[in-house]
């Protein structure tokens, strides 16, 4: 799930809430404070990164990125110096 959809959902609230009081326009000066509200609610570590994992990108992390990989096979190195007569 994208971190958008509960900052929506969130914003949504705010702005319900708004409406039982009477307002039903809401201009710039009660914009800010209920979308930093919705923003402070929705938007956390965690809903980030489940974001991220949602969309199979991985935040920085090597053994994450080496897990999904397969087998490595190693060549065998050429002998060094070998003569031939």
């Amino acid at each position: 799930m994208s971190y958008l959809g509960p900052l929506k959902k969130a914003y949504g609230s705010q702005t319900e809430n708004k409406l039982r009081l009477g307002i039903n326009h809401i201009n710039k000066e009660e914009f800010i404070p209920a979308f930093l509200a919705a923003h402070q609610q929705a938007i956390t570590t965690r809903s980030i990164i489940s974001s991220f994992k949602a969309t199979s990108v991985v935040l920085f992390d090597p053994d994450e990125v080496l897990s999904q990989l397969g087998p490595v096979i190693q060549a065998t190195p050429s002998p060094r110096g070998s003569e031939s007569s």
